[in-house]
């Protein structure tokens, strides 16, 4: 929306993802460039996912619901009443993002980058949270120093359980008029897919 991004972000935004498209860039990849990137909103498009959600929580939100077809929102508060997900999962989620910081660049630009620091609070206990991917497994902060890096090298596993039956669900929907499961983004055990083998 340029009128939350400004619309000089928002054209940017908007011709990287034609870019993309129009390259053929594998999905993987596109994944992996959306989630880890850096620089200034003005000139690095892809940036501006993070102008869209400021916040590790909104993030949290954003990128279960649209990627992992998983809606984790109801586990910000509580456990989800009738599944798997809980608080421990939403915050994991959002402590991938937290470094993720901002400055003012030129003019209405802003430059994004990875702090060495932040962090994500659990509300009821108040301990910091360690960013953990859904089902558990947690960052090794060994191997990347953006903790977006993992994020990004689980999401793009060929094995990862929920990318891939994700996008295949929204082609479905925007081929057929409706998804495999509906509501599209709300993948789940207590919501089937009406076909699972051709899921």
């Amino acid at each position: 929306n340029r009128e939350d991004l400004g619309a000089r972000p928002a054209y940017q935004y908007h011709q990287w993802l034609r870019k993309s498209l129009q390259q053929n860039q594998h999905y993987d990849q596109f994944l992996r460039e959306l989630l880890t990137a850096q620089g200034s909103n003005e000139r690095n498009g892809a940036v501006n996912f993070y102008t869209a959600f400021p916040a590790p929580n909104d993030l949290s939100i954003a990128v279960s619901q649209v990627f992992l077809g998983v809606r984790l929102e109801c586990a910000r508060c509580h456990h989800h009443p009738y599944e798997k997900w809980g608080q421990d999962d939403f915050y994991g989620l959002a402590a991938f993002f937290p470094r993720v910081q901002k400055k003012k660049g030129d003019g209405a630009e802003l430059v994004f980058f990875v702090g060495d620091k932040g962090e994500v609070r659990h509300p009821r206990t108040n301990a910091i949270v360690p960013p953990h991917v859904l089902l558990g497994v947690p960052w090794d902060s060994a191997a990347h120093s953006d903790p977006r890096q993992f994020l990004a090298d689980w999401m793009t596993a060929p094995q990862n359980p929920f990318v891939a039956r994700t996008l295949v669900n929204r082609v479905w929907a925007q081929l057929m008029g409706r998804g495999l499961v509906e509501p599209i983004d709300d993948m789940r055990d207590t919501n089937p897919s009406t076909n699972e083998p051709l899921l």
